[in-house]
């Protein structure tokens, strides 16, 4: 017999606000949009967030799960007010649609921004709230980089955010937010939580969770979390390219009682403070970078990434300072790959295979961070 009715949902974007490539509809479409029972189609037995959901919630006999909207889109520019918008009513519609609803599990990243909406988690939650009531329980799992504002946690204290850099745990966090989700239905055991915000942006290229001051703080809240009283510790390094206010790092802490949250947030928040000075690295130019690299008597391949461009972190992926140095070195066995150039792809699918064409390679998006390099080019094969 079911007795609760349990909604799951997924709204992720992480938001690079000093990209001019804003994030449309099409960019939510091209990776993933999906309503009602297509969500189960495509996260079940995933170790993502919602595939954690579902584990959980499949469990338990009682619990019927309502599938609502999953929307994501790979990291870029801010996302356009209409395609906020859109999303957002196409949301509270299924909402209007589905049942009256005892929970609801939502996937988050915490670094969304949308043109004129500077918290875009925090403002969708509120939405939420007030089309659901306040007593509704809802749980969420975030990004390790999410910008977490302080009063977050006053719509809903049960915020579980990833414990690892790379991110490993998606499915992990959904589940914990699950269990969270059914323990209070089940048990009426309530928590609560505290966000202690620290005026720091820290660079993500020092945030692994293996080694390094990250996997320092990781540790600690472990170690906090297996105190009595304490439910969960998530460590935020946030993301500095939302130009937010609330971006940057965090503690926040779920706890059986608000002072206990605090008490041990105070105690995470110091020694991130303290340790501030070591997320900073220093960081070769291009050129020293390169001569590094031919420098190293390696048998194995060598990477030499350019981590200010990052796709994944909302980079244009078409800066092209890197590129202009290897050409002027020419080192020997040498592969230059992932410069986005949807131009020179097209012509060179116009000139077909074995051609040799002129092109002016990447520097379209961003010509402020390198201009496009002039090469000749031969055409090897065309795939799709």
């Amino acid at each position: 017999m079911v007795d609760l009715k349990i909604g799951i949902a997924f709204f992720y974007h992480e938001s690079h606000s000093f990209s001019p490539v804003k994030t449309t509809i099409q960019d939510f479409i091209n990776e993933g949009y999906f309503k009602g029972n297509q969500i189960f189609d495509v996260y079940t037995n995933t170790k993502t967030e919602v595939g954690g959901f579902i584990d959980v919630l499949r469990a338990f006999e009682e619990v019927e799960i309502i599938p609502l909207l999953c929307a994501a889109a790979v990291p870029s520019g801010p996302v356009t007010k209409e395609t906020y918008d859109y999303i957002e009513s196409e949301f509270l519609s299924v909402l209007d649609y589905a049942p009256q609803l005892d929970g609801l599990l939502l996937a988050l990243h915490g670094a969304m921004v949308i043109e004129g909406i500077e918290n875009a988690e925090e403002h969708l939650l509120k939405k939420i709230r007030e089309k659901l009531g306040s007593s509704l329980p809802i749980a969420t799992s975030l990004d390790l980089h999410a910008n977490i504002s302080p009063s977050m946690v006053d719509i809903t204290p049960y915020q579980f955010g990833f414990k690892t850099y790379p991110h490993v745990d998606m499915y992990e966090q959904g589940v914990n937010a699950a269990k969270a989700l059914m323990n209070y239905l089940s048990t009426g055991e309530n928590h609560e939580a505290v966000c202690i915000k620290l005026p720091m942006l820290l660079p993500s290229v020092n945030m692994r969770t293996a080694e390094g001051p990250m996997a320092k703080m990781i540790e600690l809240a472990r170690q906090y979390e297996e105190k009595d009283g304490i439910l969960n510790i998530s460590v935020f390094g946030g993301f500095p390219y939302s130009d937010i206010p609330s971006a940057g790092a965090c503690v926040l802490v779920i706890a059986n009682d608000k002072i206990k949250a605090r008490q041990v947030g105070n105690i995470l928040a110091k020694a991130f403070w303290d340790m501030r000075h070591d997320f900073i690295v220093q960081l070769p130019d291009v050129k020293e970078a390169i001569q590094l690299a031919l420098s190293m008597n390696e048998n194995k391949p060598i990477a030499l990434v350019d981590i200010s461009d990052n796709p994944l972190s909302g980079g244009s992926g078409d800066t092209t300072n890197l590129l202009r140095e290897c050409i002027a070195l020419n080192p020997k066995q040498t592969l230059f790959g992932g410069l986005t150039d949807p131009e020179s792809i097209e012509l060179c699918r116009k000139a077909g295979e074995g051609a040799v064409i002129q092109l002016l390679l990447g520097g379209k998006m961003i010509p402020e961070f390198g201009l496009p390099v002039k090469v000749q080019a031969k055409v090897i094969k065309l795939t799709d």
